[in-house]
């Protein structure tokens, strides 16, 4: 007998299918170590609404502090779910060992744990707490208007520990803004490192405090980051081209002959 008849069946009826979709090379991997072949696999990422996850207009950004209610200085922001696997714990240690180096700069964090079984939000808040970081850490909570806390941004960060793509990361370089991002899985589709933005090894201490020096010390290398990501972003992510690559598959596959089940 096999050891999971039902994911048995269930991964023969898959593997039917006349397309398997992969956002990344990750993914395509992935297909590829459980046998799909590589005709089968179609390469069509996430997109995004560059529109509404556009830079901020000139003035924008200060207005959008003010209406949020964030404080001046230089904002590090991170957006996403507040959770374990997402790089954050390492991420607020680097925080409070460089931080007080640089007493202008805030780390926003855009998004809450709640009702997720993985959630290091309380986790967070206490460390902060514990650590006396209450004005250098912001928490936003469950938000719906992210891109204008990225617009009220300066940077931003994504350490996390693994992604298939990381969509929070797309939607900030979009804003134009310049990032770090872990060097990992799915994020490599998106960065190219010391291009379009700058990676660090998840969990190397002394990587990510050498990138975050070098975005407070480097503004023109940091500005052509900002430029060259937004036009990633563009030229890679936008919902439009995206949504034309699905119909392209849709029409491949409806116009290409069925077979005569036996």
């Amino acid at each position: 007998m096999r050891p999971n008849n039902a994911i048995w069946a269930r991964n023969c009826l898959l593997k039917r299918a006349d397309r398997f979709l992969s956002i990344s090379e990750v993914i395509r991997e992935e297909y590829a170590a459980c046998g799909i072949p590589s005709e089968q696999i179609a390469s069509i990422t996430n997109g995004i609404d560059t529109n509404l996850f556009s830079p901020a207009a000139p003035g924008q950004r200060e207005a959008a502090r003010r209406q949020l209610g964030l404080p001046d200085g230089r904002i590090f922001a991170y957006s996403g779910k507040l959770n374990r696997g997402k790089g954050l714990e390492f991420f607020l240690e680097v925080w409070r060992d460089w931080v007080p180096q640089h007493p202008d700069c805030r780390l926003l964090l855009i998004g809450s744990g709640a009702m997720q079984f993985l959630s290091c939000e309380k986790d967070l808040r206490d460390f902060v707490r514990q650590y006396k970081l209450e004005t250098s850490v912001l928490f936003t909570g469950n938000v719906t208007n992210v891109h204008e806390y990225l617009w009220a941004s300066d940077y931003f960060v994504f350490p996390s520990e693994s992604e298939s793509l990381g969509l929070a990361l797309v939607e900030a370089l979009a804003c134009g803004l310049p990032a770090i991002a872990s060097d990992i899985g799915g994020v490599r589709d998106i960065i190219t490192d010391g291009r379009n933005g700058r990676m660090a090894p998840p969990d190397d201490v002394v990587a990510w405090t050498s990138r975050l020096n070098e975005f407070i010390d480097r503004p023109d290398a940091v500005r052509a980051y900002a430029a060259a990501g937004r036009e990633t972003v563009l030229a890679q992510f936008s919902i439009v081209h995206i949504a034309a690559q699905h119909i392209e598959l849709f029409r491949t596959l409806c116009s290409a002959p069925q077979e005569t089940a036996k």
